[in-house]
This record gives C-alpha cells, structure tokens and sequence, in this order.
C-alpha cells in the first residue's frame, strides 16, 4: 500500500510538521505499506499546477492531508489544493491529521468534503490539540497518550485499506 502524507501548512512554525513526521516513520513501519511525504512549502504558492502533486495524489492509495486548525475552517492552501486536484482527490481514501484548538471540525469538515466528491476516510482522522510539548528536540515523540492516538490512525488506516482491498477483489462479499 502506498501512503501519501501531504503537510499542508506553510507557516514556517509549524506543530503540524512533528506528527506529519511521525505519521510516516510509523506508515513505515508496517509491512506492505510505502510511505511518501510532500511538504507543500517545498513549492511555490499557488503554482502547484506542474509540480507533480497530481502525479503523487494518483498514485497514492491512501493520502493523509496534514495541517494546523487554528481556526473554525481549512486553511486557503487546503482549499486551493483540492479545487485544483479535485479530479485526483475523487474516489480516493483521503484523510486528516489536525494539530489545534479546532483539530476535530477541521478532522470533520475533511471527511465530509471527501464523501461529497466520492472518496471515503477509513477513520474519523487525527485530531490533536496541542503537540507543543509532545516531542523533544529530536523530534521523538514522548506523549504516550498522543502515541495512542497516532497508532489508533494509523491502525484503522491500514485495515481499512486491506479491508476495501479485499473487498474490492471479491475475497470478502
């Protein structure tokens, strides 16, 4: 399985870049799964047009969109993203990993955003409040209820893309 995380924030402080670190040192550590990350502050805003994001996005099996949610509503690069690759973003498993005071809306928002265009999040995504204190220095995590939080994503992921796999292959009717 192929997993692509995308860090959709570009603020150049960001709580959001630990757990999308995290997310895929964790995706890949578990067999059968390839872990990508894109850091869209790697690209000039707004030309994400021929930087093969779109490449990226269809041939990732899973994308986990991760960002701050600082406020009640997505961020502008976040919108930006799924007008410009709708095509790409329809009938994939797409989900979420928030950081802020608004992680579950914004968690919320994403889902229903996805099911609108066909797509499905195999989880209700990851939402969390605060990481500020959550890592050291080297970036290791050392918040065992956070640590909790990120496997429970990263399990209901894994299982239901091996599930929807399955079910797509007719093992399971």
């Amino acid at each position: 399985m192929d997993v692509g995380i995308i860090l959709t924030e570009l603020s150049s402080v960001r709580g959001s870049y630990k757990v999308a670190l995290e997310l895929e040192e964790r995706f890949n550590q578990r067999k059968g799964v390839n872990t990508d990350l894109i850091d869209l502050m790697d690209f000039q805003y707004p030309d994400f047009q021929n930087t093969g994001l779109g490449h990226f996005i269809n041939s990732s099996q899973l994308i986990v969109l991760v960002g701050v949610a600082d406020r009640p509503v997505y961020s502008h690069v976040l919108h930006y993203l799924l007008d410009l690759y709708h095509e790409e973003f329809g009938d994939k498993c797409v989900n979420s990993a928030f950081v802020g005071k608004h992680s579950t809306q914004l968690c919320v928002q994403v889902s229903h955003t996805f099911n609108d265009m066909g797509g499905h999040c195999h989880t209700e995504g990851l939402a969390l409040d605060d990481v500020s204190s959550a890592f050291d220095y080297r970036l290791n995590l050392q918040d065992r209820e956070i640590e909790q939080q990120i496997e429970a994503f990263i399990t209901g992921n894994c299982d239901g893309m091996h599930w929807g796999k399955a079910m797509n292959t007719g093992v399971y009717s």
